[in-house]
């Protein structure tokens, strides 16, 4: 084989050119498309973390109402024993209070009694 034409020797450049240029795109689609695959997983992944933590903030808010309603039912029993305990002590201050008042009044009485005693009995012993 001898020499090849000159015409056909920048025609097999030209050629190896076009098919070294169609393999660098071919690498950069496929590369594209692994960015893009790459990308779309990424995106499964935080959406599923996404649900995920809805999911956990959902569990979390309903673990806080159960809570909350367990410490509002401690706090109205306590309330509500405080309360019957103040009504106990109010009655027994009123009780106090009426015992105080009566023995007030029978003390009066005896003061009045003796009083009206001594007096009878002066007027009995100073000879009319």
């Amino acid at each position: 084989m001898g020499v090849v034409p000159e015409e056909v020797r920048n025609e097999l450049e030209r050629s190896t050119k076009e098919i070294a240029a169609g393999s660098e795109e071919k690498t950069i689609d496929f590369g594209a498309y692994l960015l893009a695959e790459r990308i779309n997983d990424l995106k499964v992944d935080l959406q599923r973390q996404l649900t995920e933590v809805k999911q956990d903030i959902g569990n979390l808010r309903q673990e806080m109402r159960q809570e909350i309603s367990r410490l509002d039912s401690k706090i109205e029993s306590k309330i509500d024993g405080l309360r019957q305990e103040t009504r106990e002590y109010i009655r027994h201050l009123d009780s106090k209070l009426a015992n105080t008042w009566w023995m007030a009044v029978s003390t009066f009485l005896a003061v009045l009694l003796s009083a009206a005693g001594i007096i009878w009995s002066i007027y009995n012993t100073s000879g009319r």
